[in-house]
């Protein structure tokens, strides 16, 4: 027993790792949050990855969603490659990929793929990934505003669950099985209803647009371009292996996104604060 819990452990890091390495990679980087702080140990990410896929032929076997990829499809290589470059080479991409305004071909915003355009609904979809934020002592953040449903928010709300189970599931006793209970179904919950059916969607978008741009700019920044697609196929696979490990069933309807544009006089429109752990 004590050797699958320490396994159990490890499996949590592993995916802690590789969610906090995401998040900061679709971080803007013009923010804080985009600054890893010190270099990125390629080694570690290619090693979590490993721990995921290489145990089992399950999942490198299990049914996929639409836009999902197989693991053995990604490497956490170009992960680390990318959050490796300078900062300012990054914002020039992300600049240069979604523009200043919300991108129509590839936007970065869950809220942006939902099928029906009624404001009504987008907010309600917005006030739900709040709920889930507050849940677990996220607020916004006064120094860099900006909307919940920015994947690298919900990115980093998945490495704070995943994070919050490693340490219950490291204590003992009634209360830290509670609490490691509620993080795991909370996490899965909001895989369902907010990684599964729009991250792989958003991932396929990315490089569709990258491809698109890639043949019109100099070699420095088509090499940096080709990196983050490299990231997008990562994540794509990501989610597929992350859905799996909640025991998620995939997502089989076709998403694209569907970008609402917001009156910058709606005050009630509910899309403009970011979060983060407090």
């Amino acid at each position: 027993m004590i050797a699958t819990q320490q396994q159990h452990i490890v499996t949590l890091q592993c995916r802690w790792i590789l969610a906090t390495a995401l998040a900061t990679a679709f971080a803007d980087p013009r923010t804080p949050a985009a600054d890893p702080g010190q270099a990125i140990n390629g080694e570690l990410l290619s090693g979590a990855w490993l721990e995921l896929t290489e145990p089992s032929t399950d999942v490198k076997l299990a049914p996929l969603g639409l836009g999902e990829r197989r693991c053995t499809e990604a490497s956490a290589e170009s992960l680390s490659d990318w959050l490796n470059r300078d900062l300012e080479r990054r914002a020039r991409v992300y600049q240069e990929v979604f523009g200043l305004v919300v991108n129509k071909q590839c936007p970065q915003y869950e809220t942006e793929y939902c099928e029906w355009k009624d404001t009504t609904y987008r907010s309600q979809k917005m006030a739900d990934i709040a709920g889930f934020y507050h849940a677990f002592g996220v607020e916004p953040s006064r120094t860099n505003p900006d909307r919940h449903d920015h994947v690298a928010h919900e990115l980093t709300f998945v490495a704070l669950l995943l994070e919050k189970q490693c340490h219950a599931i490291s204590g003992q006793g009634a209360q830290a099985a509670e609490h490691a209970e509620l993080c795991r179904s909370a996490l899965a919950a909001f895989v369902t209803d907010h990684i599964r059916w729009w991250v792989p969607a958003f991932a396929h978008a990315l490089q569709r647009r990258i491809q698109q741009l890639t043949d019109s700019v100099e070699a420095e920044l088509a090499d940096d371009l080709q990196c983050l697609a490299g990231v997008a196929q990562f994540l794509s696979a990501w989610a597929a292996v992350e859905r799996q490990s909640c025991n998620v069933e995939p997502y089989l309807r076709i998403v694209q996104p569907s970008v609402q544009v917001v009156d910058a006089e709606d005050k009630d429109c509910g899309m403009c604060s970011q979060c983060t752990p407090t």
